[in-house]
C-alpha cells in the first residue's frame, strides 16, 4: 500500500489519500512494537500523512486523535530522542472547535 502510494500523482493526493497512508502506517507501527521492532521509521510517517490531512482539513476530528495517539506512542518508546517534545505536541494540538 506504501509503495502503491507512493506513485499517485501529487494533485490527486487528497485529506482522504493522507488519512489513509496515516492509517497504513500507524497499523505498521503498532505492529512493530508488538514485536519488539523498531517502529520509529513508520510512527514518524504517520504522523507525517496525519499532519497534512489535518492541514486540509481541520476540522477532522478522527484525525487528530490519531495525531496525538501516534504522538504519545512515539514517546512511549525508550529510545524516543524527543519524548517530551512529542508530548507537548499530543498535548497542544487539537482541533479548532475545541479550543
Amino acid at each position: 500500500a506504501v509503495e502503491l502510494s507512493s506513485g499517485m500523482p501529487l494533485a490527486q493526493r487528497d485529506h482522504d489519500f493522507h488519512v489513509n497512508l496515516g492509517l497504513v502506517h500507524q497499523a505498521w507501527a503498532d505492529y512493530q512494537d508488538g514485536a519488539g521492532d523498531d517502529s520509529t521509521e513508520h510512527r514518524s510517517a504517520a504522523i507525517d500523512a496525519y499532519s497534512k490531512a489535518i492541514s486540509m482539513n481541520e476540522q477532522a476530528v478522527a484525525v487528530w486523535l490519531n495525531l496525538g495517539i501516534n504522538y504519545f506512542a512515539r514517546a512511549s518508546r525508550p529510545d524516543d530522542r524527543d519524548a517530551e517534545g512529542d508530548l507537548a505536541r499530543a498535548a497542544s494540538r487539537s482541533p479548532p472547535h475545541s479550543r
